[in-house]
This record gives C-alpha cells, structure tokens and sequence, in this order.
C-alpha cells in the first residue's frame, strides 16, 4: 500500500471513529496495522508485540459521550483551568 492510501484509510479510520462507528480499541488497533505497514514498507522497522498496557483502560468508555459526567467533569475543568489563566 503506498502512502496515498494508508493516508485516505486513516482519514476515513478517523471519521469513523470521530462519528461514534468505531468504538476507540477497534481504532487504536486498526490505525496501528496501517502505521505499522507504512512503517515496515518506508522505514524496514518491523513492530513487535508489547506485553504490557501503555496507559490504563477506561471501563465501559464505549458508553461514554458528550451527555455523560464523566466528561461534563473533563470539560469543567479545562473551563476552570482556562478561567485562572486568563486572570493572571
């Protein structure tokens, strides 16, 4: 697959995901063959399998959306967060 490609199926990954089509696991996995093939083919690194988790799972993230606390409370703090600065 040349480049053209893999960049037109990772846009296309994205809005899927972008549009709640594409839960977050099945595009993190999805993106990561397409980087690796561009990755094996232009640079000749072959990936190899990590054993342990990078970053903790959220449970029950697929649930989660814009009406939800969970991230009702991530906006409220970058709204306070931003509020500070600007009074500096």
């Amino acid at each position: 697959m040349n480049i053209t490609e893999c960049s037109l199926k990772l846009r296309e990954l994205t809005e899927h995901h972008a549009n709640y089509q594409l839960n977050f696991e099945d595009y993190r996995i999805q993106r990561k063959v397409l980087l690796d093939s561009l990755d094996q083919q232009y640079n000749g690194v072959v990936a190899e399998q990590i054993d342990t988790l990078l970053e903790p799972i959220i449970e029950n993230e697929t649930q989660q959306d814009k009406t939800q606390p969970y991230l009702a409370s991530k906006i409220g703090r970058c709204i306070s967060f931003l509020k500070r600065n600007n009074e500096n």
